[in-house]
């Protein structure tokens, strides 16, 4: 798997030889190593030439918990230590995942 930079310095060889094949033989030259693939190599151009970066876009996923809430949830066991998982979320406005998620990472911890 290529670097970022790797990818962006086998964009720049590609526009400036024209050649998939002169790219490869760069890429080995300066990093020792076997080069990405020539579609690999046309489809950052292309990429690059879209979009004007080599970097892939932001993926799709469940946000990470805030460090905001993960203090809100350890505070309300640490005054009240036998509470339940749902009374907690309840009270806290959060869903219930998440505060038996942070409460599981706390005793791991």
């Amino acid at each position: 798997m290529a670097t970022p930079q790797e990818k962006a310095q086998c964009v720049s060889w590609f526009i400036e030889t024209k050649s998939d094949l002169q790219t490869q033989r760069n890429f080995r030259t300066k990093y020792g190593r076997d080069p990405p693939s020539r579609p690999s190599i046309r489809a950052w151009h292309k990429k690059f030439m879209e979009t004007g970066t080599v970097f892939d876009k932001g993926r799709s996923g469940r946000p990470r918990t805030s460090e905001e809430n993960i203090d809100r949830v350890r505070k309300a066991f640490d005054h009240s230590p036998r509470q339940s998982i749902r009374t907690a979320a309840r009270q806290l406005e959060l869903p219930r995942s998440t505060v038996h998620k942070v409460i599981n990472e706390a005793k791991k911890t």
